[in-house]
C-alpha cells in the first residue's frame, strides 16, 4: 500500500509481480487521482525497484500505455530505460527496464 506520511491514509499501491507469469518480474503502481503530481508514486517506485534490485535476481520491467506519459517519466526517472514493447494482458505496451548496474 502507499500511504500518506503524515496520516497513515492509503491512497494507492505499489508493487512487484511476475510478468504474465515470468521469468521477469514487474514493478507496477496506481494513486488516487487526487495524489497524483505529489511525488509518491515515484517514492513508492523507487523504493520498490530498490528493493527488487537489492534482492531478487530477476530482470524487472515495467510497462506503460504509450499515452501515460506521466508514468513513463516516473520509469525513466528512477533509473528504467525503454526496451521496446511487450504485448500481454491483450494489449501493446511500451516496456521498460531495469539495469542491474544501479
Amino acid at each position: 500500500a502507499v500511504e500518506q506520511k503524515a496520516n497513515g491514509n492509503v491512497v494507492g499501491e505499489c508493487g512487484l509481480q511476475y510478468l504474465d507469469g515470468g521469468p521477469e518480474i514487474e514493478l507496477g503502481y496506481k494513486l488516487a487521482r487526487a495524489y497524483w503530481g505529489r511525488g509518491l508514486a515515484l517514492e513508492a517506485a523507487r523504493a520498490c525497484l530498490d528493493w527488487a534490485l537489492a534482492e531478487r535476481p530477476e530482470q524487472v520491467v515495467a510497462i506503460v500505455d504509450h499515452a501515460n506519459a506521466r508514468s513513463a517519466r516516473i520509469l525513466t526517472t528512477i533509473g528504467m530505460v525503454p526496451d521496446g514493447t511487450r504485448y500481454c494482458f491483450g494489449h501493446l505496451w511500451d516496456a521498460y527496464v531495469a539495469p542491474r548496474d544501479q
